[in-house]
């Protein structure tokens, strides 16, 4: 099993405005999604953290599940070990936000970070810190408009 998280960031490290909003972002047309390999990248993961595939989403509320969603009160690292015994080749994405990413980090549980980063200062809202610790940059490239894209990779324990 793999995990990614894959984000777009503001210049100054921000995932989204205080209230969680991420209007800030550019569209997505066929530019942006050729050079980011967006489309590529959603077509190789099984799993989704959060988003529109199968989803375990982490809630401290009930919720009812569905087949392609299911709502969690687990810690992180129990939940993926349960979804690594049904399916240990998955490629999963961890879509955020910060806190859920923090969990994941502090549980040696992601393995890759592709970061988005897009040349727009925020100055305030809701900050990703990628742990030193635990991520290293591998890759830096200018894509278009420029817009960067960072890669991570898990440091050894």
């Amino acid at each position: 099993m793999k995990i990614i998280l894959n984000l777009a960031v503001s210049s100054d490290g921000f995932i989204a405005d205080k209230d969680g909003g991420t209007g800030w972002l550019p569209e997505i047309d066929e530019e942006l999604n050729e050079q980011t390999k967006f489309q590529e990248f959603m077509d190789s993961v099984s799993i989704i953290l959060m988003g529109r595939k199968k989803t375990y989403v982490f809630s401290s509320r009930q919720h009812e599940s569905r087949p392609e969603v299911e709502f969690t009160k687990e810690d992180v690292g129990h939940t993926i070990k349960r979804i690594r015994s049904h399916d240990p080749e998955v490629q999963v994405w961890l879509m955020g936000g910060a806190e859920l990413a923090k969990s994941f980090f502090e549980n040696y549980l992601v393995d890759e970070v592709v970061l988005t980063v897009i040349p727009v200062k925020r100055g305030e809202g809701i900050k990703l810190a990628i742990p030193e610790d635990k991520m290293v940059l591998k890759e830096k490239e200018e894509i278009c408009r420029g817009i960067v894209q960072e890669y991570y990779v898990r440091c050894k324990k």
